[in-house]
C-alpha cells in the first residue's frame, strides 16, 4: 500500500532530481507536464478510486491525487511527476 509517508520520501526524491536536471531537460519535462486533457482527469480519478477501494493506496494518498488532479496547474512540478508515476503504476496492475 502507498501511505503518506511513502509519498512524501517519493516526493523528496523527486525534488532532488528535478534541481540536479540540466535547463533543457528541466523545460522539456515541465512542457510535458504542463496540463492534462479531460479525458485524462477523468481516468486518472476512476484509477485512484479503483486503488483506494482495492487496499492499493490510503485515504491520505487518496486526497492528495485528488487535489493535485483538481489543482493541476497550479501544483508543484514534483508532485506532477509522482502523479504521473502513481498512476503508470496502477495502469501497469490492472
Amino acid at each position: 500500500m502507498i501511505t503518506q509517508e511513502k509519498l512524501s520520501i517519493a516526493l523528496e526524491s523527486i525534488r532532488a532530481k528535478i534541481k540536479a536536471l540540466a535547463p533543457e531537460k528541466l523545460k522539456t519535462l515541465e512542457d510535458s507536464l504542463r496540463t492534462l486533457e479531460p479525458r485524462e482527469i477523468v481516468a486518472y480519478q476512476e484509477l485512484k478510486s479503483i486503488a483506494q477501494i482495492e487496499g492499493k493506496i490510503s485515504l491520505d494518498v487518496s486526497l492528495w491525487i485528488y487535489n493535485t488532479i483538481n489543482h493541476y496547474c497550479t501544483t508543484d512540478l514534483a508532485d506532477k511527476v509522482l502523479l504521473t508515476q502513481i498512476v503508470a503504476l496502477f495502469v501497469g496492475r490492472s
